[in-house]
């Protein structure tokens, strides 16, 4: 294949937050992507150029960023996003809900109807589970396992070219929307955004839903670039070629630890739950980094019940970029949005008691999530609440709402359709 590739670097999405202009083109005839994405520079002075070469330098083609996701209209999912301020209990709750959109392939499958074995109702995939890994791996989501299968002279299927991002099974429909500034203010959360990924991953490797709120605004998400091999996750921190990519940290070096921690123990990061660990390079619990473009570095808790008990049950993680704590992650299986949570299909709540040495500027991180289902609906609602940064004033909500169709979404006063 020949690839006729027209684009500035990745990180530009730095300085240029919707990206660069890049044409790819396979000779065969068989694919033509085009991503037309605009050159204007960020007003922002916030957001500096990573490049420190030439635009057509190795590693600027070599990297990706949010490309890898489908930009997904809301109106798909009839998504719904609220913010809750309290300021006489001083509490904020953020919460996004959505429906499953019958013609996503793998997310619309029958979980509950299709036997695994005999006597089992249910299962991950809601089909036969060798087919779904089929599917999902021809498009190159086994080229990300922790141990490669494939031999020496195996050619990979994905590459910054042809990513994830052009995918029909192994991808994921993308969802993005920010809160106002007044909003970000109280509650410390910028932007929030749903994933809904068919394969999954390598790990888990099921049709799952993921949300994650962030402190960082989508502009900033979009310029988190790094060497992927046109996958989901950043190749380790050896083969990272710029200042963007080396700053999810995936060897650990840096991450802020708790000063008190007990000599000769495991590490006892800063700012995360108790229990978690960064999942650097080579870590004793999966072996692998899992830093994602656009997303940052993975932090999880491996003893909660999602890992030793029932991959069905929804998980937790934090994320980093940039030895910071970025945000929230929480990530349910399929089943849930079809009425079919576990260990209950109505309600799953997980408290968050403690932060490791917490410091003064994270206090607003969350103390609890809520994954629901509301079987009358069919609706999933996934949030956040924790305490607000600034208790003044009056309370009040804000909500994006795309559940109307033919209609245009509720929207604030001041903001953009798609934002507050």
């Amino acid at each position: 294949m020949k690839c006729l590739v027209l684009s500035f670097a990745s990180t530009i999405l730095a300085t240029s937050p919707t990206g660069a202009f890049a044409l790819d083109v396979d000779t065969t005839g068989s694919r033509v992507a085009i991503n037309n994405r605009s050159l204007k520079k960020s007003k922002s002075k916030k957001f500096k150029s990573s490049v420190t070469s030439s635009p057509t330098s190795t590693c600027d083609t070599l990297e990706n960023g949010s490309e890898v996701y489908i930009s997904t209209p809301n109106e798909e999912v009839e998504l719904k996003q609220e913010a809750v301020i309290d300021t006489a209990t001083c509490e904020y709750k953020i919460s996004i809900s959505f429906k499953v959109n019958e013609e996503y392939t793998f997310l619309s499958n029958d979980f509950e109807n299709f036997e695994l074995e005999p006597g089992d109702d249910q299962n991950l995939f809601g089909m036969d589970p060798a087919e779904h890994a089929r599917l999902c791996n021809s498009e190159g989501r086994s080229e990300d396992a922790p141990e490669n299968p494939n031999p020496p002279d195996h050619v990979p299927v994905l590459s910054a070219q042809n990513h994830v991002g052009l995918n029909k099974y192994f991808k994921d429909y993308s969802f993005k929307n920010e809160f106002s500034k007044k909003t970000l203010k109280k509650t410390g959360y910028q932007t929030v955004t749903l994933g809904g990924s068919p394969c999954g991953t390598v790990t888990p490797p099921f049709p799952q839903y993921s949300v994650h709120f962030y402190s960082k605004s989508i502009d900033f998400l979009n310029s988190m670039t790094c060497v992927s091999g046109g996958g989901f996750f950043c190749k380790p921190q050896t083969e990272q070629c710029s200042e963007s990519g080396r700053k999810f940290n995936l060897d650990g070096e840096g991450l802020p630890k708790c000063k008190d921690a007990p000599l000769g123990g495991p590490p006892v990061y800063q700012n995360v739950p108790r229990g978690t660990i960064w999942t650097t390079d080579g870590n004793p619990a999966n072996g692998i980094s899992i830093g994602t473009p656009g997303m940052g570095l993975h932090g999880a808790n491996f003893g909660d019940d999602h890992f030793v008990n029932d991959q069905r049950i929804p998980v937790n993680f934090m994320l980093n970029y940039d030895k910071e704590v970025i945000g929230n992650h929480i990530l349910i299986w399929g089943g849930w949005a079809k009425g079919l949570g576990k260990p209950d299909a109505n309600e799953y709540v997980n408290e968050i008691p403690e932060y490791n040495c917490p410091t003064a500027d994270k206090s607003y991180l969350a103390n609890k999530s809520i994954v629901e289902f509301d079987h009358a609906s069919k609706r999933t609602t996934i949030s956040i609440a924790g305490p607000l940064k600034d208790c003044s004033g009056v309370s009040y909500r804000e909500v994006l709402d795309y559940t109307k169709k033919g209609k245009q979404a509720k929207k604030g006063k001041k903001g953009k359709k798609g934002k507050y």
